[in-house]
């Protein structure tokens, strides 16, 4: 008799492990509101684009005195001498020379054209557009126009070309990349290699060798997060779970066969290895955590700080300084993460529960401007060159700006 109570205490006593297994992850004790990254110190932040006098109406012309509207969109190019800028139903280019200057929109023209006599339809509260260094074009997607379309140069003129689906047919077929259907195309990015990742629906789909592939189906777009019984499961990646929304789901290529996706219905980041095919979860806001500092931003072990939903809304792969930059509709602090912890850079002096907001001043159109000191309401990263300069927009201030490091020697 004692020897089966002996058991059976062993076997109470191994379930509390199993399930401890799956409970949420302890906070370390006096971790602070705002851990500060110890890089911070030597980041600028510059005026890139538009300015704050100027207004919100597009014009052409010097990059940093042009007029262009806020929660612009912005994708690197190349080796970060050119970036694209997109808003409504335009795209833009900044080239070297600093200038910047319409490439494509105004038009009426769904299928292929050229650039400027183009429907573009650019979606301002997704990100569904990148560029691929692979063949020097930009990838883009409208939820409401289901198709992958591109944008290249050739001769000299600018063009649109329909690389996927049908711009008037919506359905989910795979198959040969221009007889496949989408349903509604609404995050994407494109690997070293010219394969495209495409959020379409609750669908996860590859663009590849002219080919469209379906690699997952459960991308829930419902509400909720942490007690709302809202999906979530790592694993297999034909068989995980995810709950993005469907305003601001997004994702973004890493090294190394890797695709990261804000999962923010979840208030998580969850990485795919697209070698093994397999989900894992590298940074959420617990419950517990999110309990006592919700909506505060708190820094910390990644998968112990706190971060509000929306706060993984706009991740950005730095592939210079090896860290996802995360900011989310309602951040005013650009945070990173890193080596398994998030970490504030940018607007730490000034940022959510960093400090007096109110009491900022710095001059949005200046150059240079310590990186603690920047604050923003809003504040997004869209996108990082090869330089590791990071470039960034936000809902309270028109244009958009770029932080660099001095010590990588990433100058404008």
């Amino acid at each position: 008799m004692l020897r089966v109570r002996l058991l059976f205490i062993a076997f109470l006593v191994c379930l509390d492990v199993a399930v401890a297994g799956h409970a949420e992850s302890e906070e370390p004790k006096d971790v602070p509101m705002v851990v500060v990254d110890e890089n911070a110190a030597s980041w600028v932040v510059d005026r890139f684009a538009g300015n704050s006098s100027a207004g919100p109406r597009f014009f052409q012309g010097p990059a940093r005195e042009a007029a262009i509207p806020n929660k612009v969109r912005i994708a690197s190019v190349g080796d970060g001498e050119v970036v694209f800028i997109g808003s409504g139903d335009s795209i833009y280019r900044v080239g070297p020379n600093g200038i910047l200057r319409l490439v494509a929109g105004g038009g009426a023209k769904l299928g292929d054209c050229l650039a400027r006599e183009a429907k573009i339809r650019i979606e301002m509260t997704t990100r569904a557009f990148a560029w691929s260094e692979a063949d020097k074009s930009l990838y883009f997607a409208h939820r409401t126009i289901p198709a992958v379309r591109r944008i290249f140069e050739r001769d000299g003129e600018w063009r649109v070309e329909v690389v996927a689906g049908s711009t008037t047919e919506k359905g989910h077929r795979d198959g040969p990349a221009r007889e496949a259907l989408f349903s509604q195309p609404r995050a994407l990015d494109v690997d070293d290699k010219g394969t495209i990742y495409i959020v379409d629906g609750n669908h996860l789909r590859r663009i590849a060798n002219g080919q469209v592939t379906t690699l997952n189906s459960r991308m829930s777009t419902g509400r909720g997060g942490w007690g709302s019984g809202a999906p979530f499961k790592d694993g297999p990646l034909a068989e995980a779970e995810f709950n993005i929304t469907s305003i601001t789901g997004n994702i973004a290529v890493g090294d190394e066969g890797t695709l990261f996706v804000a999962d923010n219905g979840n208030w998580a980041v969850r990485k795919i290895d697209l070698k093994t095919m397999t989900v894992t979860t590298i940074a959420r806001s617990t419950k517990k955590v999110q309990g006592k500092r919700h909506n505060e931003f708190a820094d910390g072990p990644a998968l112990t700080h706190a971060s509000a939903r929306p706060g993984w809304a706009y991740p950005a792969w730095d592939q210079v300084h090896k860290a996802l930059w995360i900011a989310g509709g309602d951040d005013s602090r650009v945070r990173w993460l890193k080596d398994g912890w998030v970490k504030s850079v940018l607007a730490t002096k000034y940022g959510v529960q960093a400090g007096p907001r109110d009491k900022a001043r710095w001059p949005y159109d200046s150059l240079g401007v310590p990186g603690e000191a920047a604050a923003w309401t809003w504040i997004s990263p869209q996108a990082v060159d090869q330089r590791g300069r990071l470039y960034m927009s936000a809902g309270s201030h028109v244009g958009a700006w770029r932080a660099y490091d001095k010590k990588k020697h990433a100058s404008p």
